[in-house]
């Protein structure tokens, strides 16, 4: 997997503490909290909302995909470029 190959790279990586906030307990805590509040709250709305909030968040999705993909990019420009 592409991925892989620069999951390891510390050295040089500009965003790798940004990166390690992803696995830490508090995020983690934060986003179990997250969840019940939601699955909490979901119970409360109304269908039409509810497919609000669903395409709310494909669109999140989609773009969040997009920024990681603007950076793979990057990084494989910049390895065909230094190969």
């Amino acid at each position: 997997m592409q991925l892989k190959k620069w999951a390891d790279k510390v050295e040089g990586n500009q965003y790798f503490r940004w990166i390690e906030n992803y696995v830490s307990d508090d995020f983690s805590e934060a986003v179990r909290a997250g969840r019940e509040l939601l699955e909490e709250n979901a119970l409360k709305l109304s269908p039409e909302r509810v497919e609000e909030i669903v395409e709310i968040f494909r669109e999140g999705t989609r773009l969040e995909a997009l920024f990681w993909e603007m950076g793979l990019s990057h990084y494989r420009t910049t390895e065909t470029t230094n190969s």
